[in-house]
This record gives C-alpha cells, structure tokens and sequence, in this order.
C-alpha cells in the first residue's frame, strides 16, 4: 500500500508539473522560497531559484521580488541575505527586493511573506523548483492564498532525492494534515 501512495503521490507532482509550468504569468510581487546554503551562498538547487527570478525579471522588471528564509542552524546569513547579494550581483535593483528572514518552512514562507504583500494585490508569484509546487499550491489553498506558480528547473543530480521526498511529504501532508 506505501508503495502504492507513493506511485500515485509522484504522479500527481509530475502532472502538475507538465500541465502547469508554461502558464508563467505577469505578476507584480513574487516570492522566491529559500533553500539552503553553503557559507554565504546559494546551494545550487537555489540559484535554480534565483535564475528564474532573474530570467522573470528580464520579461517584468517592475515585479516586487520577496526573497524568503531565514537562518538555519548551520547557516551563517540568512538564506534572504543571500539571495538579495546574488539577485543584486545579476542587476536587479534592491528597491524590488524585499527580504523576509524569519521562515524556515515552506509553510511560514507563504505565511512570513504576505506580511509584506498589500490587501490590494491579487495575484502572487511564487517561484519554487518543479519538484516543490504542487506542495506550494497546498499550502497556499489551505492559506486561501491565490498564487501564480513560477516553475524552476530540479538540477539533474538531485532529480530522485527530491521528488522522493517531495513525493513523502505530500502522502504526510495528504493523510496526516489535512487543514493546516
């Protein structure tokens, strides 16, 4: 039966991937979810992130970015210190860049960031890898927050390791934590 939630719970994360990540939208504020570090600088699976981020910027450059996270234990900035140094070394202008520090899950990503959102604005960007939106989009119903996903490429070499976990975590959060 585990393996069999777990076949289905990895399809649903593909399916959502390849239904929805040309549907990119025009977005004034985006969040960018954090994701770890190496001393002060982005692991790669959040540069994925950020190159998004900047790539979206060429096509919208008045879109509000939220970089989001906060400091790990073994982290020595804050994961939106890092990300504001990297988004500002390719050009984008730190008055687009809004850092929420204080998250450390996914969760409190979405919750910290709208925080810093105005009442009036509808539609949020969210950038996250493939792997990680259909959690996202979860999170984010149970908020009753309307977001437009931003779909970031998964790095080849960690393609297994996260959609396994990914998969996990969505089979958890499907039986175990129905309303957050």
């Amino acid at each position: 039966m585990g393996i069999g939630l777990f076949v289905i719970s990895l399809g649903i994360i593909l399916i959502d991937i390849y239904s929805s990540k040309n549907l990119e939208s025009k977005n004034e504020y985006v969040i960018i979810l954090g994701a770890g570090l190496q001393g002060e600088k982005p692991k790669n699976i959040l540069k994925y992130r950020l190159d998004k981020a900047i790539n979206y910027y060429g096509k919208y450059p008045n879109t509000i970015f939220i970089v989001s996270g906060g400091k790990g234990k073994d982290e020595v900035i804050s994961e939106s210190k890092a990300m504001k140094d990297y988004l500002i070394s390719y050009s984008i202008p730190e008055k687009n860049i809004i850092e929420e520090n204080q998250s450390t899950t996914t969760l409190e990503n979405l919750t910290f960031s709208q925080k810093f959102i105005p009442n009036n604005v509808e539609n949020i960007g969210v950038i996250s890898n493939d792997f990680h939106m259909y959690r996202i989009k979860f999170f984010a119903n149970s908020l009753n927050y309307k977001i437009s996903p931003i779909y970031a490429p998964t790095p080849l070499l960690n393609k297994v390791s996260l959609f396994s976990r990914e998969a996990i975590a969505i089979i958890y959060y499907k039986i175990f934590i129905r309303n957050i």
